[in-house]
């Protein structure tokens, strides 16, 4: 087990399914990073025709090759953008810009394999509990504000532009904090335990 890999907590997240039913996004996990002791995390990826919902973002400490298995996955990496059909695969390497989106007609489902998996489980899964919560596309911006602060170090959404990222993302925060938010959000993370 690598020290990046091992989470604060000392163990890995293990749940399996998770979706974002507002966009039709779903994650079935192959792999957790229970099931590979932190080393990497494998699952597929679904989404429906005319998906365009993951906002520019970088991983700083993580790798995540993605491979076609049927449809047609556009994807921004690193300031370039290309398509992918069926077998077709890219890497983003830890610290890479990147987003991606269905490009095609018909659904886009696709493997994803991410190195190491550190709490990428955990970031995704609790955003999209905090959407369906709201019976929305989005989360709440206290629980988005306190995901992103906990886990800073591992996901970097380039999307927001920098004053919000130190500023108003702390802020929003605290009033999680302080409105008590963060305890549904700590139940949702401890479910990825269970």
């Amino acid at each position: 087990m690598t020290a990046a890999a091992q989470t604060a907590e000392g163990r890995y997240s293990n749940r399996r399914y998770f979706e974002n039913t507002a966009t039709g996004e779903k994650f079935d996990f192959v792999k957790t990073a229970a099931d590979t002791n932190g080393e990497y995390a494998e699952c597929i990826i679904t989404v429906p025709a005319g998906f365009n919902a993951i906002p520019i973002h970088a991983h700083p400490h993580q790798s995540e090759e993605f491979t076609v298995i049927a449809g047609t996955l556009g994807i921004k990496n690193n300031g370039e953008t290309r398509s992918l059909g069926e077998g077709e695969h890219i890497v983003s390497t830890a610290g890479s810009a990147h987003t991606w989106w269905n490009a095609g007609d018909g659904e886009l489902r696709f493997h994803a394999k991410i190195v190491p998996p550190m709490h990428f489980s955990e970031i995704v899964g609790t955003i999209y509990d905090s959407a369906n919560a709201r019976g929305s596309t989005e989360p709440n911006l206290l629980d988005a504000a306190y995901v992103l602060t906990k886990y800073r170090g591992e996901y970097d959404p380039i999307f927001l532009p920098k004053p919000v990222q130190i500023f108003g993302m702390p802020i929003l925060y605290a009033l999680g904090k302080l409105t008590g938010r963060h305890r549904l959000i700590d139940q949702w993370i401890a479910a990825h335990y269970e």
